[in-house]
């Protein structure tokens, strides 16, 4: 066997092994969209109605309406998340989107913002994650 096959054999079976070592080292362990968009931020109330994801609401159910960048393009329409404010943690669902919301910021329907303070509070702080 001449140098150059000799070489190029060499060179074909690092570039392979490399090849079956490299994906599986390169590939951290994988975290979820749904455990990284949980937030801590601002909590407001808003009468509601119809809402970003297509779907009619009243004031007295549990919903809230998530920031423009954890809204997406509605991806978490239907999701059901943790409220947590003043030792109390509520289930409610992501019906909508709050143009004016940072990230992190819920705004609550009358009867989920009342679980926490009365509606004459206005904004409180809390935070959330998804169930």
């Amino acid at each position: 066997m001449n140098f150059t096959a000799l070489f190029s054999f060499s060179m074909v079976s690092v570039l392979a092994l490399m090849g079956l070592i490299v994906p599986s080292a390169a590939a951290p362990a994988s975290t979820s969209l749904e455990t990284r968009w949980g937030r801590s931020g601002k909590a407001s109330w808003f009468n509601v109605g119809l809402g970003s994801c297509g779907q009619y609401s009243s004031d007295s159910d549990m919903l809230v309406a998530v920031s423009p960048g954890a809204f997406s393009s509605g991806i978490h329409c239907g999701q059901k998340i943790s409220v947590s404010a003043n030792g109390h943690s509520v289930t409610a669902t992501v019906l909508d989107k709050c143009p004016s919301c940072g990230d992190g910021d819920l705004d609550m329907s009358p009867a989920l913002f009342q679980k926490f303070n009365d509606l004459g509070k206005g904004v409180f702080s809390v935070s959330w994650s998804p169930l």
